[in-house]
């Protein structure tokens, strides 16, 4: 049994389909291309097999289909080293599938099918936290939902959600002509183990029940450990849909006489009798009536609550996706990591210099609270902040001159090489000195994860070029 600390990461399986084609060679509907790839594709599972790939331990809980697309997204992981403990099949779903199409431009688009991989039950996830990860990477993307049954009782229901046939029929007492009573218009509201014998990964048997239809009713009633401080003191710090109700059981209603000749009779010099708005509205809902719609849960964030409330440290990449979750609730962020436009757009500060990083990680950090603070400064070097000291990491030299042409932006395998660099030596400059620099030998052409370096391979290249690994 492995004594490493491990990272546990949840989120989707995609097999990606790279096409490369040249938009001069339409004809018709039809554009030619000469190359195609299939590759694992999602930034869960390359921040899982990143971690792998660089000796760290991960346990990855992922959802194939009972598909060939499964099958070989799973022998993958496994030859990346990645525990295959919370792999799962799932027989009533397709692997999910992603297609990339790049031109000769390089541009690219993809289009993705989630399959199995929107489907995560909440025992999986509880089986997941239950393994007791030294480190949880929060979903970077929505894991599937749970559906609720919500049940709305009648004094819960707005006055103006009341069903159009009874306020036509009511529409005669309601013709008030009063300064007293105001007429309010009754508008109508919309409804609301293993693939076969070839692999063994756990397979799940069990078939999602059906939800029950809900029935209204309606009855009268009355009313960690230490960690080696390794950052300089370059610089320090001075401080719901809504539903129709049911429609009540109508009851006949006696009328006298007088009321007979009164509406027969329109040219009568009695008074009108004026009834109020709000009494006619009581008519309409004397009678307790249920109504129900169904609410969504997001499964994604009850994995990142669950970690909460276990104490779980997490490590949390700033993204549109996980910027919904509640940030400012979580006390168990160990690593915030995040880029610098991203912080530009939270707190007006741009980070490019250590003065103006620094006011920008003050602002953040009011709202957001965590251990460490990672902010990715283009694609080649990261700005550590403590709380109380900072710290500047670079890439090497020659790397940033050979990989400029890549991007400006770092990798999802800087999470992955972070992760398993610091499990490793609980030393953050040095973790984030190796994923900067993995970030950047992660090559954006066809089967990028293929190419990606072991911790092997990495030290051998790095030998070759007079790279220095370990600042």
């Amino acid at each position: 049994m492995s004594t490493k600390r491990k990272l546990l990461v949840i989120g989707g399986s995609y097999m990606n389909l790279q096409m490369k084609i040249s938009p001069k060679t339409k004809t018709g509907s039809t554009t030619t291309g000469n190359e195609y790839c299939f590759h694992p594709f999602g930034d869960s599972a390359i921040v899982a097999i990143a971690t792998a790939k660089n000796g760290g331990s991960c346990v990855f809980a992922t959802r194939f289909g009972d598909d060939i697309n499964g099958k070989r997204l799973y022998e993958y992981y496994k030859g990346c080293g990645i525990s295959k403990q919370l792999m799962r099949k799932d027989k009533d779903s397709q692997t999910g599938l992603c297609l990339t199409l790049f031109s000769d431009r390089f541009e690219h688009e993809h289009f993705l099918s989630k399959g199995a991989s929107m489907r995560f039950t909440k025992d999986e996830i509880d089986e997941a936290l239950v393994t007791l990860p030294d480190l949880f990477l929060a979903p970077l993307e929505e894991l599937g939902y749970e559906e609720h049954m919500i049940v709305v009782p009648a004094e819960q229901i707005p006055e103006e959600s009341l069903d159009e046939e009874i306020t036509q029929a009511l529409m005669p007492e309601l013709m008030i002509e009063t300064s007293e009573f105001a007429v309010i218009p009754f508008e109508e509201e919309p409804t609301v183990g293993e693939f076969s014998t070839g692999y063994d990964f756990l397979e799940e048997n069990a078939s999602v029940a059906a939800e029950p239809t809900p029935k209204d009713e309606t009855e009268k009633q009355e009313p960690h450990e230490a960690e080696e401080n390794v950052l300089t003191t370059e610089g320090t710090l001075t401080s719901s849909e809504k539903t129709v109700p049911e429609e009540p059981i109508s009851s006949s209603e006696n009328t006298s006489p007088e009321e007979d000749s009164e509406a027969q009779d329109p040219t009568a010099n009695a008074p009108t009798q004026e009834i109020p708005v709000r009494l006619a509205k009581e008519k309409i809902i004397s009678s307790e009536t249920v109504s129900s719609y169904i609410e969504k849960e997001s499964l994604a964030l009850y994995a990142v609550t669950k970690a909460e409330e276990k104490g779980i440290d997490m490590l949390v990449q700033y993204t549109p996706f996980t910027a919904q979750y509640p940030l400012e609730n979580l006390e168990h962020i160990k690593f915030f990591v995040i880029s610098d436009e991203d912080l530009y757009d939270l707190t007006g500060f741009f980070p490019d210099n250590p003065e103006k990083t620094l006011r920008a990680l003050i602002a953040l950090s009011d709202k957001i609270k965590a251990k460490y603070y990672i902010i990715q400064r283009g694609d080649d070097s990261v700005f550590i902040y403590d709380g109380k000291r900072y710290e500047i990491v670079f890439a090497p030299e020659t790397i940033r001159k050979d990989t400029r042409e890549i991007g400006f932006k770092m990798k999802p395998t800087f999470i992955g090489a972070f992760a398993a660099e610091y499990l490793e030596t609980k030393n953050i400059v040095h973790a984030c000195h190796m994923a900067t620099i993995v970030s950047l030998l992660t090559r954006t052409k066809f089967g990028n994860l293929e190419k990606l370096m072991t911790r092997e391979e990495l030290i051998r290249y790095a030998t070759e070029h007079g790279i220095h690994l370990f600042k």
